[in-house]
């Protein structure tokens, strides 16, 4: 009723500045988006002053007409939604026919800090998105996320609650955060779009998430390279880590030359293909390596790999094969000794394997006097 009688308002107005102007003029024009197409219920006010001389809407084909006596008016052409267009427009006979057509923005836009965001494997990424309004109108704004499976994605106000929706007045603008958990096991590329909606039009803005390998701290060998020979049994130590907050069941396997053995073994010296570990827990292991007796002297690779349903993780060890070789050193420190009749002595004799292999030695000593007698006591290590 009240538009009813605004109109008719307008009729009127138009009708008394007719009567006293003279001659009406026949105006008729079109009303579109930004991507041209027709506007259907679009409102046109005819604005004289601040007085409303006329208001019309536009059909389903974007199209108005209006019956303007001589003058200069504004025009107020505004759909719900849409930022409202006002255009000074003189009404004269040699101007009368089309008056072109007209294109209405949105009245709301998404605005994203960056379009392309460098991450690591399993950051936390937070990214500020402005909503804008240029309206006339208070409107709500509902959102949407669309995310790669497994990544987790959450629109955040100042105050840090979730929301899927937010209301802006007229001529202001809300500040959001979109807060993206990217999963550990991410591929190198992530996309995600955010769809704003109101008054049946929407925004589409999307972000491109470049992510890096992350190193994660999960398997440590001791070194990264030995030296063996053939026929020798190496033993490299090994630190297993679980860095996630939830368990997770590791994998173990090994891989060496053909002809080689490998293979991880627990504290227990029992070889071992899986390991069960809790949150932010390690357990420490050996990595064995047999080294066959005909293998040729270079350096060769061995690896281990361990994965889970989310980390996967290798690495390689360099195996330099020497030739086997034997070197002695035999170290006596003192090379004179004294003695009293009935007395006893000990003198140091140091052994060394300065060679590659395992060896053998045969210790003898000879009195030169049938007064002495000499015998050898070991300590330390007796395989040398």
């Amino acid at each position: 009723m009240r538009r009813l009688s605004l109109v008719l308002l307008a009729v009127i107005v138009a009708l008394a500045l007719s009567n006293a102007q003279g001659q009406v003029i026949l105006f008729f024009g079109r009303v579109a988006d930004e991507e041209g197409r027709p506007l259907a219920k679009a409102q046109v006010a005819v604005l004289q002053g601040d007085l409303l001389v006329l208001a019309v809407e536009t059909g389903a084909d974007g199209r108005f007409q209006m019956m303007l006596p001589r003058g200069s008016y504004v025009l107020r052409i505004y759909k719900y939604g849409y930022q409202p267009l006002y255009v000074s427009f003189e009404a004269a006979p040699e101007r009368g026919g089309d008056i072109g057509s007209f294109s209405l923005r949105k009245a709301i836009t998404v605005v994203a800090d960056a379009l392309r965001i460098s991450a690591l494997q399993g950051d936390k990424v937070q990214v500020k998105i402005r909503v804008v309004n240029s309206g006339i109108d208070f409107i709500p704004v509902r959102f949407s996320l669309q995310a790669p499976a497994g990544w987790e994605c959450t629109l955040l106000t100042p105050e840090g609650l979730a929301v899927s929706e937010v209301s802006v007045p007229p001529g202001s603008q809300r500040n959001l955060t979109l807060q993206v958990s990217v999963p550990i096991n991410a591929a190198a590329t992530g996309e995600i779009e955010v769809v704003a909606s109101w008054a049946e039009l929407s925004q589409r803005v999307n972000l491109t998430f470049v992510i890096g390998e992350r190193r994660w701290d999960v398997l440590a060998l001791a070194y990264e390279a030995v030296n063996g020979f053939p026929g020798a049994l190496i033993r490299v130590p090994l630190t297993l880590r679980n860095p996630l907050p939830q368990q997770q069941s590791f994998s173990i396997v090994t891989s060496a030359p053909p002809g080689w053995i490998s293979a991880v073994v627990d504290p227990q010296g029992l070889t071992i293909s899986r390991v069960n570990l809790q949150p932010l827990t390690s357990v420490n292991l050996t990595l064995m390596i047999y080294v066959p007796q005909p293998t040729l002297a270079g350096s060769y690779p061995v690896e281990v790999i361990v994965a889970s349903d989310l980390l996967k993780v290798s690495r390689r060890l360099s195996v330099s094969v020497e030739s086997r070789y034997d070197v002695v050193e035999l170290v006596l420190p003192a090379k004179q000794v004294e003695l009293t009749g009935g007395s006893s002595r000990s003198v140091t004799v140091i052994v060394r394997n300065l060679g590659n292999a395992p060896t053998q030695v045969v210790l003898s000593a000879t009195c030169q006097t049938t007064a002495l007698r000499c015998y050898f006591q070991a300590s330390g290590k007796g395989n040398l």
